[in-house]
Formats: C-alpha cells, sequence, structure tokens
C-alpha cells in the first residue's frame, strides 16, 4: 500500500503547526510512514504523490484560515486517504458544523476517514487569554491515523 502521505496545514498562532509536528513524529517514528509537510499558501498543493492528505487548521476570530478552507474546498481528493484537524478554543460540535460542514457540501469528493478538533490558544494584545492546548491527545490521534494508514 502506498502510504506516501503530507500533512498540510495553515496556522498563524502556531497551535496547528505544533500539532502538525506532533503527528509527523508519530507517524514517521511508530509506523515508518513517508511525511512531508507544507505550509498551505495561496498557490495550489499537488496532492497527486500522495496517497495520505492530512489537512490542519486553525480557527482565528471565529474563522477557519482561508488558505486550508479553499484548500478543501478545491482540492480533487478521489482515492485519497483524507484526515482533517484544527485547532479552537471553540466546542469541537460546533467547529465541525460551523467549518467543515459546509467545506464538505462545497466539496462532494472530500470524504474524511478521520476529522478532529483540538484545543487552541488565544492570545489578545499579545499576551494569552486562554490556553487550551492538548498534545497528548493529538499525539492519540496520530497514532490511531497510523493505524488507518498502514492497512
Amino acid at each position: 500500500m502506498n502510504n506516501t502521505t503530507v500533512i498540510a496545514f495553515a496556522s498563524k498562532g502556531g497551535v496547528t503547526e505544533e500539532y502538525a509536528s506532533i503527528i509527523v513524529d508519530v507517524l514517521r517514528e511508530k509506523f515508518e510512514v513517508y511525511v512531508d509537510v507544507v505550509k498551505i499558501k495561496r498557490d495550489p498543493l499537488d496532492v497527486s504523490a500522495y496517497h495520505n492528505i492530512i489537512v490542519g487548521s486553525g480557527i482565528r476570530m471565529f474563522r477557519m484560515h482561508s488558505e486550508a478552507r479553499i484548500f478543501l474546498e478545491n482540492t480533487n481528493f478521489s482515492n485519497k486517504r483524507v484526515a482533517i484537524f484544527m485547532s479552537s478554543v471553540e466546542p469541537k460540535e460546533d467547529v465541525l458544523k460551523k467549518y467543515l460542514k459546509p467545506i464538505m457540501e462545497k466539496n462532494p469528493q472530500l470524504k474524511p476517514i478521520a476529522t478532529n478538533v483540538f484545543g487552541g490558544r488565544m492570545n489578545i494584545f499579545g499576551k494569552t487569554a486562554a490556553d487550551m492546548r492538548e498534545p497528548d491527545k493529538v499525539k492519540t490521534w496520530a497514532e490511531e491515523l497510523g493505524k488507518k494508514f498502514i492497512n
């Protein structure tokens, strides 16, 4: 089975990037999965060389990063295993309903094998107002993904 994997993420505050790093470490060390990591930019990302695509986005000011949203809405995910994670201080159910559901309605090829929302961090005027990061939960989720990717 082709296990080439890419983690594409959009992050401004660093929490989503931190989570992407945890996922990379688990997949490489525990499952020996080849993983590329890229920050999503306005230019399209060619996913044709990858079988597994993990997309991460922070939620900032009650909005999903536009780069991640556009990538999820416009990419052809046929025959790809896709997993999506987000970091947010909003409740998980709200995040999935507000941000992911509309994207999936716009892109019917997007059928994630896993989704999750992990706690984020909120800074106000450069000071941390809320820190809800969950690195242990991210690691557990990455282990679950690894098992799906090797099957």
